[in-house]
């Protein structure tokens, strides 16, 4: 029986995951983690700061906490000897704080950050069920994953993947997540541009005010802003408009290679394979290689416009047959322009995918099933270039179609999980949301017991 549900929180979110354990049955109790000593029920934050002070372990890195701190945007920018004390630091805490809590479940959202990915290991050794919650690139649903992997959850109809199989093919459809962006694109850009200036400063203070000044939220915003503010000057280049024609100028197949935002949980930890998320690095070295072979687009996120350095842009540019797509492009122009596509774990790819184009994926995305996608390394091989070209001449049957897409939807639920910070306890309709996504975490943990403990 479920009574005590410990929810990783911050303060943006705490109010709807009370709504969600709601949810969850009337005997259930909300407790809350964070790393917020304001949001925070258990202790968790002092007790990490105290053993902080105390003299870091000798014993060498193991596998596992290696992929820990390579994952972690935060640990990952430290001295290997001090991300290791943080680490370390931090899983005592939470070893600590579990003992003390003996929670029947832990909810979060999907993780992002390296207490959430300790408070997974830690959890999961005690057999407690551990639900990591996200949304979906398929408007009105969301998904229970911990590191972006694909849960099955259901049995799905064959209306509901017609249904949304049609949806999806629409050349207008997009995810909800982007609409309000691509409106305000400019706007957003310069946002983004003059708050990574000032974000360093601001933060730095903050953590110095603060009584917990190791505050993951503080300190990793100080520091991958620092990483990134470093263009004073606003570039509003976006891409070539005249990108179709010099595509095809060269007579080459087109690859489509839709940028992701870096230094992100849909990188740093739904990537199986640790190497490919030295995006960038990664990045460049593989519009390298496919500029050998075909001409590539490459698009920026519209969410992420403000973000990346200029340099990047300039370096992607200075790459014979790389052109850039303008960020107000849809998408599905560019599928519809090239031949393929190249992914980490994208959604687009799904999309292209769904067109009958073929999908080389560098980030195993839970989405891939089926003829149209091949798992690659950063270094192409002859095998993967011969995948391009036989897919090509392939077309993808409407059965093949269902069967992606009864795949992906196997892996979500039905309902409207707000992973954006958007909540209101105030308005009503966001509190039925909330409910109606804990009714199906405890649906799952009901159908899934066996094999959660």
């Amino acid at each position: 029986m479920i009574t005590r549900v410990l929810c990783h929180v911050g303060p943006w979110c705490k109010e709807q995951f009370r709504s969600i354990v709601r949810g969850m049955g009337h005997g259930c109790q909300e407790r809350f983690v964070s790393g917020f000593s304001g949001v925070d029920e258990t202790g968790l934050p002092s007790r990490y700061h105290t053993l902080l002070r105390s003299e870091p372990a000798k014993e060498p890195m193991s596998d596992e906490e290696e992929d820990v701190i390579t994952r972690c945007r935060l640990l990952r920018a430290l001295s290997s000897a001090d991300a290791l004390h943080h680490l370390r630091s931090m899983r005592r805490a939470i070893q600590e704080m579990l003992d003390a809590e003996q929670p029947d479940v832990v909810l979060t959202e999907t993780i992002d950050q390296f207490l959430i990915d300790l408070l997974r290991i830690e959890t999961l050794k005690r057999g407690v069920p551990f639900v990591g919650l996200v949304g979906s690139f398929v408007n009105g649903y969301f998904r229970i994953s911990s590191r972006g992997e694909l849960v099955t959850v259901r049995q799905v109809s064959d209306d509901e993947t017609a249904a949304v199989l049609n949806r999806l093919r629409r050349n207008d459809y997009l995810p909800q997540n982007l609409e309000s962006i691509r409106r305000k694109i400019i706007r957003r850009y310069l946002y983004v541009w003059l708050a990574n200036i000032i974000k360093p400063p601001y933060f730095r203070i903050k953590r110095l005010l603060s009584d917990t000044p190791y505050n993951y939220h503080y300190w990793s915003t100080e520091v991958v802003s620092r990483a990134v503010s470093r263009h004073w000057i606003p570039s509003l280049f976006t891409g070539d408009e005249n990108w179709r024609e010099k595509s095809r100028a060269s007579g080459r197949r087109v690859v489509f290679v839709p940028l992701q935002h870096c230094n992100e949980a849909t990188i740093d930890y739904w990537c199986s394979n640790i190497e490919v998320i030295d995006y960038q690095r990664v990045l460049l070295e593989v519009l390298r290689q496919l500029s050998l072979n075909f001409s590539v687009i490459v698009k920026e996120h519209p969410g992420v416009l403000g973000f990346r350095r200029p340099d990047v842009y300039r370096e992607m540019r200075s790459i014979p047959n790389v052109v850039l797509v303008p960020t107000t492009c849809r998408a599905q122009e560019c599928i519809e322009a090239s031949e393929a596509v190249l992914v980490w774990t994208g959604s687009v790819g799904f999309e292209a995918a769904l067109r009958g184009k073929p999908v080389l994926c560098l980030g195993k995305p839970y989405f891939a099933s089926g003829p149209m996608f091949r798992d690659i390394s950063s270094t192409l091989t002859d095998e993967d270039l011969a995948f391009v070209e036989e897919v090509q001449q392939q077309s993808l049957s409407d059965q093949q179609a269902m069967n992606m897409v009864r795949h992906v939807l196997g892996g979500m639920y039905a309902g409207r999980f707000q992973n954006d910070g958007t909540f209101n306890p105030q308005r009503q309709t966001d509190v039925a949301d909330a409910i109606e996504v804990g009714m199906c975490v405890r649906s799952y943990i009901n159908t899934h017991q066996a094999e959660l403990s």
